[in-house]
């Protein structure tokens, strides 16, 4: 939230929950390439990553998700589930949106949010979703990662410049998990 509407959000009952991290990607493959992975990313509809999103924020965010794919009326951007080997279902997701027609980089694209099963998959999470910007002709991204999470670190040694903060504020405490939840501005 912007430092001048807290007040306001706090007299409608929302709560601080932690500090976001926008951070820039200047050079995608390069990153990629320093923070490696095991996990493999590939284009998936809404309904195979809903049940892990609904598990991570709580919430039912289906139009959310429809709208960051739709190519019509929405973001026209791409859900990319991550898997493990060996394993059926994804371990997170992350949301690339390469058309971005009001930014002067063409080449630049949003990455986030970013949904994770578990907190220790950060760094690869990020290995493959930018390998995957990477190997769509995606030159630089901004993302946003919770300014405290241990992966931000690794993000920036790989490359990565954090380029502002800004506060997550939410309507129940506690609600929003800044260890498998990477939202991402505009976003819910």
């Amino acid at each position: 939230t912007h430092p001048a509407g807290r007040r306001l959000y706090r007299r409608f009952g929302m709560h601080p929950e932690w500090h976001l991290s926008s951070t820039a990607v200047p050079d995608v493959g390069l990153t990629a390439a320093r923070l490696g992975t095991h996990l493999t990313a590939r284009p998936v509809e809404v309904d195979e990553v809903i049940g892990l999103d609904r598990a991570v924020t709580h919430r039912d965010r289906l139009v959310d998700l429809e709208y960051e794919v739709d190519a019509d009326t929405g973001a026209a951007g791409e859900i990319l589930a991550l898997y493990d080997s060996g394993l059926a279902r994804p371990v997170g997701y992350g949301v690339l949106v390469t058309h971005r027609p009001w930014d002067p980089d063409p080449y630049r694209a949003r990455l986030g949010p970013i949904v994770l099963a578990e907190p220790e998959l950060a760094a690869p999470a990020f290995g493959a979703l930018l390998g995957a910007a990477a190997a769509r002709g995606v030159g630089s991204v901004v993302t946003w990662i919770p300014s405290e999470h241990p992966g931000r670190l690794v993000l920036e040694a790989a490359g990565a410049i954090e380029t502002g903060r800004d506060l997550v504020m939410s309507s129940e405490a506690g609600l929003l998990d800044a260890r498998r939840y990477f939202p991402a501005p505009g976003t819910a």
